[in-house]
């Protein structure tokens, strides 16, 4: 009837918020907060801490704080370094919340934007964390090479200047890529150990329960199905205890897929109405999407032909809203200008780096020319002096012969009188 069900791939966000003055976890006291505070640069400060605080249960909630902070940074912008930082990381939640949304070409648009900013202040955290939540905005639209291109990208930057928890998310990445390949267990199993020990060693239950996701992919790709549904059901507890309702509709939406592939069509069933009963909660169109798509194969499977047919359509109706050509040719359009934009910038670098070296290799001609003017005149001095000194010398030595010549011819002239006066 149709291609079988997308298995959800995780993938670990970077999202960026800063701790307010007021040490507080609660959406309520942050909004108390909020409201009182005169400050705008807390304000933003707050706004993006709310963002955190929703981006897992409530999509739409977490857009309006995103869009607020990023419209408020740009207000009170002033081109300072702290001014960019707020940016960057107000633009970063707002790629985030848009992505969360499947507003793929908003998405992008936003983290871009923040990728730029991070790069203007040589904010190596922030253009990984942009580099790694844009190569997640390609997996979750379903183009893994280019995902894997991104998170390469991320944690090359993260090792290089020493960021290890930033390197593990990009870890995580890569292992989730790698085990949603049949063939790829063991280099996905390389990345996963590496992402858990950093993840164990700093705490991160979020990044434990992505692992765990990730590796119930990995071995369901490897057949080993008993072992998939216990990680499976290592990460569903780490999410209730978080209440992280966006990762648990798609946790259940994979259960569901894998209970019907052995063949447990009630447990399936049970997943996928409790996955599709979130993502309506939560306004998730992808999530929506593959929900339905998932009952659509339970009640095929079963043989309710009418409702697989009913829920299959509307499965559709959700997927034609998300990936439109539209949106797809906004994406690569964003992309190309981007790196259009990079290279132009870089080859404005180069210009000014030759035309400086240019001018640099000018004025050492001109010191150089300088230089040899004043050895040539110190030179061309020097020789003048001795041709004057050795024609002084001559004269004198001409003049004292001339003399010696008028002395002898007196002395001689004297003598001759002498004699004749004898």
């Amino acid at each position: 009837m149709k291609c079988k069900l997308f298995v959800f791939i995780f993938f670990a966000l970077s999202i960026a918020y800063n701790n307010s003055d007021a040490q507080v976890n609660v959406m309520d006291s942050l909004e108390s907060v909020l409201i009182k505070e005169k400050n705008e640069i807390k304000q933003i400060d707050i706004l993006n801490q709310l963002f955190g605080a929703c981006s897992d249960s409530n999509f739409e909630r977490a857009l309006q704080y995103a869009n607020l902070a990023l419209k408020k940074s740009k207000y009170i912008a002033d081109g300072t370094y702290e001014s960019k930082k707020r940016m960057s990381q107000s633009a970063n939640n707002l790629g985030i919340a848009y992505l969360q949304l499947a507003k793929y070409d908003l998405s992008l648009e936003n983290l871009l934007y923040s990728l730029n900013l991070a790069e203007e202040i040589k904010d190596t955290n922030r253009m990984s964390n942009s580099i790694n939540n844009i190569g997640a905005m390609y997996g979750y639209k379903g183009e893994l090479e280019k995902a894997f291109e991104y998170f390469s990208k991320s944690a090359e930057l993260d090792l290089a200047y020493g960021n290890l928890e930033g390197a593990a998310s990009s870890y995580t990445n890569i292992a989730a890529y790698y085990f949603s390949e049949s063939t790829g267990f063991e280099k996905g199993d390389i990345y996963y150990n590496k992402a858990l020990k950093i993840a164990k060693k700093s705490g991160s239950e979020n990044l434990i329960a992505t692992l765990y996701s990730a590796r119930a992919m990995g071995l369901r790709q490897q057949k080993q199905y008993k072992d998939a549904l216990k990680y499976y059901q290592l990460a569903i507890s780490i999410r209730k205890d978080q209440n992280d309702l966006g990762s648990l509709v798609s946790l259940y939406i994979n259960m569901s897929s894998l209970y019907l592939k052995v063949n447990k069509r009630n447990d399936a069933k049970k997943y996928g109405e409790l996955a599709l009963e979130l993502a309506l909660v939560l306004k998730s169109p992808d999530d929506i999407m593959r929900a339905y798509d998932g009952l659509s194969d339970i009640y095929e499977k079963s043989g309710n032909m009418g409702k697989a047919l009913e829920t299959y359509k509307v499965s559709m109706e959700w997927k034609d809203s998300i990936y439109n050509i539209q949106s797809t040719e906004a994406i690569a359009e964003m992309t190309a200008k981007y790196n259009f934009e990079k290279k132009e910038k870089e080859n404005e670098i180069l210009k000014q780096e030759k035309a400086i070296s240019d001018l640099e290799f000018k004025n050492q001609q001109k010191e150089l020319e300088s230089s040899r003017i004043i050895m040539f005149s110190a030179v061309g001095g020097g020789i003048l002096f001795l041709l004057l000194a050795f024609t002084l010398y001559n004269r004198n030595k001409i003049k004292q012969k001339a003399n010696d010549e008028l002395l002898n011819a007196n002395n001689n002239l004297l003598e001759i009188k002498t004699l004749l006066q004898v």
